[in-house]
């Protein structure tokens, strides 16, 4: 009896594992079935001679603690060089992912779901009008600049200065404006004895000083995108092995889907 697979008849062939569905009457006691995992290491029993079905990376912010002028904290997100599939290594060449963004290494399509800016002085900044104009010990700088965002506080971060809900003049800080017809708005306040500073300069002065300290103090911010961007990926093809498939990515959070052999 001749074994069918999606409507054609098979022919097997020496050290062929594809399995095929097989009927005991109306009964199916052998077939493909798809199944997904998720994690660092995903290990598939009952794998054959087939194709990983769908890859995905997911993103996070990564930064162990809270940064200060004096010590600046880099934000980091997920940059695997490589996906390792059973011994062999695919490498990437990927953007680094931060918190919800994802992209599936099998269709090379994805989404960004978080911006990031970064800063070092030559932007259009500006002097916050404080104190009736003059200028502050904690004095606060804004720029128009955040594209395409919206207020999620958890995807928030600066690597220089810790977050806060409002403008305060009492520490260093940076905030990202609340109101949606601000959103574009980027806060950071500075003691401006770190820009060789006093309150007794100019606001022309201390806004200069303020721009040639970025040039050697720049930091990044990140925030949540309202409408996500698309990444666009070459797509990779990988195989999968009788009778076991291991995945990895470089310790990156993962989720596959493969096809298994499955005895009812």
């Amino acid at each position: 009896m001749p074994f069918v697979e999606d409507g054609r008849q098979q022919i097997m062939v020496t050290g062929d594992y594809r399995p095929v569905m097989v009927m005991d009457g109306y009964h199916t006691v052998f077939r493909a079935v798809e199944y997904t995992k998720s994690g660092v290491l995903l290990s598939f029993e009952g794998t054959y001679n087939d194709r990983i079905m769908e890859l995905s990376l997911q993103g996070k912010i990564v930064q162990n603690a809270t940064p200060t002028p004096d010590s600046p904290i880099p934000i980091t997100g997920v940059q695997p060089s490589k996906v390792t599939v059973n011994g062999t290594h695919y490498p990437l060449s990927l953007p680094a992912l931060y918190k919800g963004d994802t992209v599936d290494l099998i269709s090379g399509t994805g989404k960004q779901n978080t911006g990031v800016k970064w800063f070092n002085g030559t932007e259009n900044w500006d002097m916050y009008w404080q104190g009736g104009g003059a200028v502050q010990q904690i004095q606060t700088f804004h720029i128009d600049i955040l594209d395409n965002r919206v207020f999620e506080p958890t995807s928030e971060r600066c690597s220089i200065v810790g977050r806060n809900n409002y403008i305060i003049t009492s520490k260093e800080f940076f905030w990202m404006h609340d109101a949606a017809q601000y959103s574009r708005l980027l806060y950071i306040g500075i003691d401006i004895s770190r820009l060789g500073m006093t309150v007794e300069n100019s606001r022309a002065e201390v806004l200069a000083g303020f721009k040639g300290w970025l040039a050697t103090n720049p930091f990044t911010v990140t925030y949540k995108l309202a409408i996500p961007a698309t990444i666009s990926l070459s797509p990779m093809n990988m195989p999968t092995i009788p009778v076991q498939t291991i995945i990895s990515a470089d310790g990156a959070e993962i989720t596959a889907t493969v096809r298994l052999a499955d005895i009812t």
